[in-house]
């Protein structure tokens, strides 16, 4: 008993002053071989802990400790039992290792290095991003090395909690994302970047919105935009007119009008290269109607230098022109501009459709006052008008103010004329029209004389119609034989033929039919529906007083005449009228079929 109480007052003092204990050698001897079998099963046991393939076959409570041995297990067991602390090792990860190794051939003198350590430092990542970023810019690097650089990026954030990224390194993150075009991870990383409170340069939001705009993401590119704003970013100019034309391709016309008033509002000077975008937003607000809109939106661009476009001006005019003729006007006072011809002919053409010639030739003088030059086409659609009207007195006042400017009648001007006169019953004069037209060198056409024919035709002038029908032989218009009756032909020209007219001569001495005399005072009449007859004649004599561009294309492409449909459309828009969607789609058809 007395010898293991010493034993244990030994074994205290050692473990406790192990480094200036001095026994004698007998002592050592005694205790050496039971210190070294504590000590070895010590190191096994805490080797277990660590390694579980080093864990002991058996439990140390098996093991049944006498003296000295029990005594100091039975003491110091809390530093047997405690257990040290787990650690994670982050290069045994398979999520970090193999993308680094993967790199590994970009920046081998960098990622060597990282296979030693445990974890990754902030300054470690910078590291990395910074000779990546080298390298990229050196050489091309593959998509996929900068998928596994940005699984790095990921993953060294999830070490332990409160690792950071340096601002620097989301900086040099987001350039080689950018470079790349990723980006659904140039979006992840805003989105980390902004919970850990670090705020990103303008640039990588505007390579984000150049890069949707590039795809046709239209909704993220207006998202990451709206953020960007709110952050107090300003895009560059190319960005706004990258993503002010997508907007106006895909028809956004309220998306495009506010990003556009953004940078107006900057005070930022317009260049020449954005006119083009702003012009688009102008053109797409006055076709939705926003017409005031677009008239405050160049307002704010003249003050800012931009010169708008006689284009834009006249798109501007003529939806004013479906509201207020009176605010076209306003308009290009304001602006200190007048109109192209084109766009003064439209103002008249739909200034006589809505409210008669008499008001559309004051507008047109007032628009002479802003600058307008009137062309012949400006003075034909007024005699046209007037012909409609039956106002023939003032028809011919334009053609003589027409005449005096130096210009020249169009076609379409002598045809109203003649139609006027065969309708006021004054068909000796059509002739005179006629021959005024051919001295002016405008040759008759297929039309000119269908409209003579029903003209004649109407006043009951069949001798007349005879000789146009020879006429139009002579010109190469129709074919006719001898034995084929001039009348007949005429019929059915002008479309009279269902109905089979006959021209007879009244023989009938108590109950006369007679309706008119021919030259030899024989007294004729004819022998159809007379209601329907005139329905017919007189219907071409008014078609013709006013052009159908629209019908005149349909009717040529139906008859296959392409060349001639083709070259109405430009007539159309000279004479300041709109092409519906049937003559759309005519063109269109010819178009193929002319190809082919």
């Amino acid at each position: 008993m007395k010898s293991r109480s010493r034993s244990k007052l030994l074994c205290n003092q050692m473990l406790q002053n192990l480094s200036y204990v001095n026994y004698n050698n007998a002592k050592l001897k005694r205790f050496s071989s039971l210190f070294t079998h504590i000590s070895i099963e010590f190191r096994f046991f805490s080797c277990s802990l660590t390694d579980p393939s080093l864990k002991p076959h058996k439990d140390l409570s098996s093991f049944n400790f006498n003296g000295i041995a029990h005594s100091v297990i039975s003491k110091y067991s809390h530093f047997l039992d405690k257990k040290e602390p787990k650690r994670y090792y982050f290069l045994n990860d398979a999520s970090f290792k193999i993308p680094l190794l993967d790199i590994s051939d970009v920046i081998p003198h960098v990622t060597r290095r990282f296979l030693r350590v445990l974890r990754l430092k902030p300054e470690d990542v910078l590291e990395m991003l910074q000779g990546f970023q080298f390298e990229c810019e050196r050489v091309a690097v593959k998509s996929t090395k900068v998928e596994s650089l940005w699984k790095i990026f990921m993953c060294a954030s999830e070490q332990y909690k409160g690792f950071r990224h340096f601002p620097k390194s989301c900086e040099l993150m987001a350039s080689i994302l950018v470079r790349h075009g990723m980006l659904r991870e140039i979006q992840l990383l805003l989105l980390a970047m902004e919970r850990q409170g670090i705020s990103m340069d303008s640039k990588v939001f505007v390579s984000l919105i150049e890069g949707y705009v590039g795809v046709g993401d239209l909704e993220r590119a207006v998202l990451v935009y709206d953020q960007m704003r709110e952050r107090d970013l300003v895009p560059s100019l190319f960005c706004y007119r990258a993503l002010v034309d997508l907007l106006v391709r895909m028809k956004r016309t309220q998306l495009a009008f506010r990003v556009s008033l953004d940078l107006v509002e900057l005070g930022v000077s317009v260049c020449e290269g954005e006119n083009a975008s702003f012009e688009n937003v102008v053109r797409l607000l006055c076709r939705d109607g926003m017409i005031q809109e677009a008239r405050n939106f160049v307002r704010k661009l003249m003050a800012l230098g931009f010169e708008p476009s006689s284009l834009v001006l006249n798109e501007i005019a003529l939806e004013y022109c479906e509201q207020d003729f009176e605010d076209s006007l306003r308009f290009f006072a304001e602006v200190k501009c007048s109109p192209n011809v084109h766009t003064g002919n439209k103002i008249v053409f739909r200034s006589c459709t809505r409210f008669g010639v008499e008001r559309a030739n004051l507008f047109r003088l007032k628009l002479e006052h802003l600058g307008f030059m009137p062309d012949e086409v400006t003075f034909g659609i007024l005699i046209c008008w007037c012909c409609r009207e039956r106002k023939l007195s003032g028809a011919f006042n334009y053609l003589s103010e027409l005449l005096s400017r130096g210009l020249k009648p169009d076609i379409w001007c002598y045809h109203a004329l003649i139609s006027a006169l065969f309708k006021e019953d004054l068909w000796k004069h059509a002739q005179d029209v006629l021959d005024e037209m051919v001295d002016m060198g405008t040759t008759p056409v297929l039309s000119t004389f269908k409209i003579l024919l029903a003209g004649y035709c109407r006043a009951r002038r069949f001798d007349e119609v005879k000789m146009v029908i020879r006429e139009m032989v002579n010109c190469g218009l129709i074919e006719s034989s001898a034995l084929e009756d001039p009348l007949s032909k005429a019929f059915m020209i002008v479309e009279l033929k269902t109905l089979s007219v006959r021209l007879k001569r009244d023989n009938d001495v108590e109950l006369s039919k007679t309706e008119f005399f021919d030259n030899l005072g024989n007294g004729l009449y004819l022998d159809t529906d007379l209601d329907e007859y005139d329905k017919r004649v007189t219907g071409i004599l008014e078609d013709s007083m006013v052009p159908d561009f629209d019908f005149l294309i349909r009717e040529e492409c139906s008859n296959g005449n392409f060349e001639v449909a083709y070259s109405l459309t430009s007539e159309m828009a000279r004479w300041g009228q709109e092409p519906s969607l049937l003559c759309h789609l005519s063109i269109i058809k010819g178009a193929l079929q002319h190809s082919f």
